[in-house]
């Protein structure tokens, strides 16, 4: 069984996507993704005996969006500012 990794407290909460609604009720918060995304992986990866690193990687895959470049991102988009997918890398530190 893979390992859990708690997450400090952090002065302000980060989003990994945003929602339609502009006091960001439904938006998701990153720490929340990461940690779903973690279990997934590692659920994904038992077969090949290979949970612990999934694990890892999935709280490692979007690392990027703890970016205020990326957070200004998601905020444009829920503005409704035209917006290019990908001009705020945030895979690549991941």
């Amino acid at each position: 069984m893979a390992s859990t990794i708690d997450f400090p407290e952090l002065p302000r909460r980060f989003y990994a996507h945003s929602g339609s609604s502009q006091d960001r009720s439904d938006w998701q918060f990153l720490d929340d993704h990461l940690i779903q995304v973690a279990k997934l992986a590692a659920d994904f990866a038992k077969i090949f005996n290979a949970a612990g690193l999934a694990h890892v990687a999935g709280l490692l895959h979007d690392l990027g969006e703890y970016t205020e470049a990326y957070q200004c991102y998601l905020d444009r988009i829920s503005r409704g500012e035209q917006v290019t997918r990908g001009e705020v890398i945030h895979a690549l530190q991941g």
